[in-house]
């Protein structure tokens, strides 16, 4: 009971320490430093110190008797009303908080991913946005890494009634792609098979994702309006330029 309720004094800011002698001297009552000591536990030199902690945090008062200074333990109530008065001074602070809070949204925040799982949480993030999305990939590669988890990903999105635009490279499974365009609510357009790279970018609400699929499987994150709407910009530039 007693461990208890030191882990509760604790929570509201005491040192352990400080939690055992100001329980300490709730069962002594008003007492001299030499007892304190004893019923604690602690060397008397360092009861000295933490009583004069409590003393500033107004849990513990003194006072002399024939000569020697007594301590006693303030009402628990006390505790109960500290406590509200931080919660009320936290309450006070929170719109500035909130504030601090939300300015560093403005900035870019970037996380990274390592190999296929890593890719399936962004992907998880892509339907859970539930709007459109832009792709400029590399189908083949697309997938060849995630065969086991795309073609679902694809069943999911349709039934979440999420478009897509996709830019890819010239290869069967892109013409396989865009034949099945219209019953899996995607347009593709096609560029030459020349432009040699292995990965694929995927623009959707206010984030940018970015997968490699060449060697290591790494994918990244970009959440942030102004690239998002950046990237959207040039992708319907070329877009535009590609024949239907």
């Amino acid at each position: 009971m007693i461990q208890d309720l030191q882990n509760i004094l604790k929570t509201f800011g005491l040192s352990p320490k400080e939690a055992q002698v100001y329980l300490g001297l709730l069962e002594l009552g008003s007492s001299a430093v030499q007892k304190i000591a004893r019923k604690s536990e602690l060397p008397r030199a360092s009861v000295y110190d933490i009583l004069d902690e409590l003393a500033k945090k107004g849990l513990v008062s003194t006072f002399a008797q024939k000569g020697v200074k007594h301590y006693t333990a303030e009402n628990p109530e006390k505790l109960f009303k500290l406590a509200q008065d931080r919660a009320r001074l936290l309450e006070s602070a929170l719109p500035q908080l909130q504030a601090l809070y939300q300015s560093p949204q403005d900035r870019p925040m970037v996380r990274l991913f390592y190999g296929k799982e890593g890719m399936k949480v962004i992907l998880e993030e892509v339907l859970e946005s539930k709007s459109e999305f832009l792709t400029f990939s590399s189908a083949e590669d697309l997938f060849i890494v995630l065969d086991d988890y795309f073609p679902e990903f694809v069943k999911r999105r349709v039934a979440l009634k999420i478009p897509a635009r996709v830019i890819t490279r010239d290869s069967a499974k892109a013409r396989e792609r865009k034949q099945l365009g219209s019953k899996e609510l995607r347009q593709v357009r096609l560029i030459s098979a020349a432009y040699d790279f292995h990965g694929m970018k995927m623009i959707f609400g206010n984030k940018v994702a970015l997968f490699t699929f060449y060697k290591d499987l790494i994918a990244v994150l970009i959440e942030s309006e102004e690239l998002a709407k950046i990237e959207r910009a040039q992708f319907e530039l070329v877009w535009k330029t590609l024949s239907k």
